[in-house]
């Protein structure tokens, strides 16, 4: 995400830190920029590799089907940071 220093808005004219601070206060409602993207190649590859859907996979490893390898606590993680994404993006609109 942008950032905005004071030192650099000081220096604009009224117009132009107004647009600047505009721009800013818009982009924070977008989506992350590709992490959702770059999140659901991965997934995919991972529910491909293990021909199950990732709900499944959450299923069978809090039933202990599923044994906790490096690829299952990645997938966990990945899942947990995809969440977090989302939420944030729902709460934030």
């Amino acid at each position: 995400m942008a950032t905005l220093i004071p030192a650099e808005l000081e220096s604009l004219n009224a117009e132009e830190r107004a647009r600047r601070i505009s721009e800013f206060v818009a982009k924070r409602h977008d989506p992350p920029n590709g992490e959702l993207a770059a999140l659901a190649v991965e997934l995919a590859e991972l529910e491909k590799s293990y021909g199950m859907p990732s709900e499944t996979m959450r299923s069978e490893y809090a039933a202990g089907r599923l044994p906790e390898n490096a690829d299952i606590c990645r997938w966990l993680m990945l899942l947990r940071v995809r969440d977090s994404l989302v939420t944030r993006g729902r709460s934030a609109g």
